[in-house]
């Protein structure tokens, strides 16, 4: 009879694990379709799509019956902010539209604390991987065909908006940008980023190189350049920096000297091969007075927001309500070819002010930055670590650091895309965390 039982146990067992991992992978898939949705038919979804896949965090979670990553510092501060934020929006003058950003960040707290496993994290790894390789494809035949995405593919885009989509793709050329399916160059280089992370973690955690992933990885700094994206295209090379020194690494400035060798070189090829490419380097180092964009102007509004509630804000998400209220954005909306600015502040940090006050940008911001310090911290810990554990490690690290960065001048605080990516980071630290810790080894 002992035995019987336990062979009931077991296969019980065994179907609560096959059942949890298909939980897992449909969330995965999920977060997938909201990461790469561009600016195409799974963009008006993003939210409903960040929704659904948190849910089947939670039932996976509750299936599975998962100790919950939530009893720590981290999980502790961002519960606290994000229940800042909830409200906030509820007592906002703009609730209606200040809720669902409150949701949005609920979702991905839900997604970091139930927390994927060893093997959840490394299939999300490889889908973007694969989806991304897919993104730079499209970026380099666009090239070469440029009514691809205008004619014969416009069909990926939503219906209501398609003429104008065209019309902005058609200006990206002309400007000499280029963003593949994804349809947007902050999409495309969004995109690239996550190529090149993924291809930097696996050298980095490999502490070698080979063939496939050095083609990858120039394949996602070319496609990069061809979005023309600025800060996105800066952000891959510090964190590559940040990278070496976090890893103990034998001649590792000759290696980095070998390596912006071989960069340079490639940059010269890819501009002789494809002229456009070259177009980022005129963007980096042109000395107009319009290198801020407009983004100015909106800065300024976050000041003028916050005045109206300096210690609390406005309510997450209110920026674009009160913004289109001060002359100076309507004006840049109209220059721009808007009816109205839509298109969030264009710094996380000036936004979360007008939002969110000075006491909530505090709590926020500090959370952001403690979580990244702990992390850069665990770097210690990375000779403990076996090679799946080092690529998840590498990979939170790049999205943290690129979200604190980026946030500088992107709306990676408002948008779904940013703050999945973001979230499920911070959830890949807390795991490697506790599978380091005593507890973690006993499992």
């Amino acid at each position: 009879m002992d035995y019987g039982k336990g062979k009931s146990i077991s296969q019980q067992l065994n179907r609560t694990v096959n059942l949890q991992r298909i939980l897992n992978i449909i969330a995965i898939v999920f977060f997938i379709f909201v990461i790469f949705g561009g600016v195409t038919i799974l963009s008006p979804l993003r939210k409903q799509l960040l929704i659904a896949g948190s849910c089947f965090c939670l039932l996976s979670f509750i299936v599975a019956n998962m100790k919950l990553r939530a009893l720590n510092s981290i999980s502790f501060l961002w519960f606290i902010s994000i229940s800042y934020m909830a409200f906030g929006s509820f007592l906002s003058q703009y609730s209606n539209n200040a809720i669902p950003y409150f949701i949005s960040y609920a979702c991905c707290f839900v997604v970091m604390i139930t927390g994927f496993s060893k093997d959840d994290y490394i299939l999300f790894i490889k889908i973007d991987e694969v989806v991304a390789v897919i993104a730079a494809i499209t970026r380099i035949l666009e090239v070469v065909i440029q009514p691809l995405f205008t004619n014969i593919l416009s069909f990926i885009y939503p219906a209501g908006n398609r003429a104008k989509r065209i019309q902005m793709i058609t200006s990206e050329i002309h400007q000499g940008s280029y963003s593949g399916f994804l349809g947007e160059k902050g999409e495309a280089a969004f995109a690239m980023n996550i190529l090149v992370s993924i291809e930097l973690c696996k050298m980095f955690a490999k502490k070698s190189t080979d063939r496939i992933s050095v083609f990858l990885l120039m394949l996602g700094i070319i496609s990069l350049m061809l979005t023309g994206k600025r800060t996105l295209f800066i952000i891959p090379f510090f964190i590559c920096v940040l990278f070496v020194l976090v890893n103990k690494i034998k001649g590792k400035y000759i290696k980095i000297a070998v390596a912006a060798c071989i960069v340079a070189l490639t940059f010269y090829v890819a501009i002789l091969a494809i002229p456009q490419a070259g177009n980022i380097f005129n963007r980096l180092f042109e000395s107009n007075d319009n290198t801020l964009s407009g983004r100015d102007v909106l800065w300024d509004a976050c000041s003028q927001i916050n005045s109206r509630n300096p210690l609390f804000g406005t309510g997450l998400g209110t920026f674009t309500d009160w913004a289109n209220n001060i002359p100076s954005v309507k004006t840049l909306a109209a220059m721009q070819g808007f009816e109205s600015w839509t298109a969030q502040a264009h710094s996380m940090y000036y936004q979360f002010y007008a939002e969110l006050g000075i006491i909530g940008s505090i709590l926020v911001i500090g959370t952001i930055g403690f979580v990244l310090t702990n992390t850069i911290l665990f770097k210690s810990k990375i000779p403990l670590m076996n090679l799946q554990q080092k690529i998840i490690y590498h990979f939170s690290l790049y999205f943290q650091v690129w979200f604190v960065i980026y946030g500088l001048t992107g709306n990676v605080g408002h948008y779904p895309q940013d703050l999945i990516i973001y979230f499920m980071s911070v959830g890949m630290y807390l795991y490697v965390s506790y599978a380091l810790s005593p507890l973690g080894k006993q499992d």
